[in-house]
């Protein structure tokens, strides 16, 4: 009986350590410009962990300031051909179905996992360039991942914050969360976890 509990107790035990969370806490950059200025904060995928939100705290500069929430579109993601450089706006791999103009894209460095929001300019054959330079370096193997608008919560010209147990979450892939403003929006906080 004694060897039964005794294996018992350690089944528990796994079963708990596997489905531990993870906390995270990022920030955005401070938004600057005229008209759409914007803060965004990614957070990356990891493995097949779902990511969820818990905290968020932003300033808009905006009566009409508001935060939009994206997670991943499925099966529309692009995979890094080639080594494409920081500070360049083409990165060379076929691009994923449907890809367009100002879709709002995650690019994912696998190598330092570090995500970054871009935008798609136009697209060819085996390539697709972004709106703005890329902000690190990507390597083959790397992913471009389609991002859909899933909410809005609007801030106008102010700060807002706004917890509770799940803000907004995703069943697979990376985050984003965008910030609108004119000429000073911060993303301040977003924290929450994966599991």
């Amino acid at each position: 009986m004694k060897p039964f509990i005794t294996l018992l107790f350690t089944a528990v035990l796994s079963a708990s350590a596997a489905i531990a969370q993870t906390p995270f806490a990022v920030t955005g950059p401070l938004g600057s410009g005229t008209g759409s200025a914007i803060s965004s904060v990614a957070i990356p995928a990891t493995g097949y962990q779902k990511i969820r939100i818990q905290y968020l705290n932003a300033t808009s500069d905006a009566a009409s300031g508001a935060l939009t929430f994206y997670k991943a579109s499925g099966s529309n993601v692009s995979t890094v051909l080639t080594t494409s450089t920081s500070g360049q706006t083409v990165i060379t791999a076929v691009p994923y179905p449907g890809a367009a103009q100002n879709d709002v894209v995650v690019l994912h460095s696998y190598a330092t996992n570090t995500v970054a929001r871009g935008a798609v300019a136009m697209t060819g054959s085996n390539s697709i360039t972004l709106q703005a330079n890329l902000p690190f370096n990507l390597s083959p193997g790397d992913k471009i991942y389609l991002m859909l608008s899933n909410g809005t919560i609007t801030v106008g010209a102010a700060t807002k914050e706004v917890t509770a147990p799940t803000i907004f979450a995703t069943s697979q892939g990376p985050a984003l969360i965008d910030l609108s403003g004119t000429a000073a929006c911060r993303i301040n906080l977003v924290a929450g976890e994966y599991q």
